[in-house]
């Protein structure tokens, strides 16, 4: 229902009630995925879009994976130090686990997700997988 209900908004003009809906929210799940998917498509050059799509990636979320993923479809390499810190911060946690990124468990399979969406925007994680 959120789809099709996103498809009406975005077909009567209402991108900047989904924009203020996002900026309002505190939790990003999927019924947010939904609304950031459809914001994506329409990005292109909107700094106000783009602002949106960022600080989503700065709330808490129900699954900051595939929040990465939805917004990175953006295509804008000015998100990537914000992926790259999040990629870090998701790091630091499997170690402090006592996991590496290279275990079969959910937190590294995220963490390679982030990582993916970094190198999808043409940055690096090359210095993200050197274990020290």
């Amino acid at each position: 229902i959120i789809e099709t209900v996103c498809d009406a908004m975005e077909a009567c003009g209402l991108e900047n009630d989904m924009v203020a809906y996002i900026n309002g929210c505190d939790y990003i799940d999927e019924k947010e995925h939904c609304i950031l998917q459809k914001l994506v498509k329409i990005s292109d050059t909107d700094d106000v879009i783009f602002k949106c799509l960022k600080s989503s990636l700065k709330k808490e979320c129900a699954n900051l994976p595939m929040t990465v993923q939805i917004v990175s479809d953006c295509g804008d390499g000015r998100l990537i130090p914000l992926i790259r810190k999040i990629a870090r911060n998701h790091l630091k946690a499997i170690f402090d686990a006592g996991k590496t990124p290279y275990d079969e468990s959910e937190e590294s399979q995220e963490f390679f997700l982030i990582c993916n969406a970094v190198t999808r925007l043409g940055g690096s994680i090359e210095d993200l997988l050197i274990m020290e």
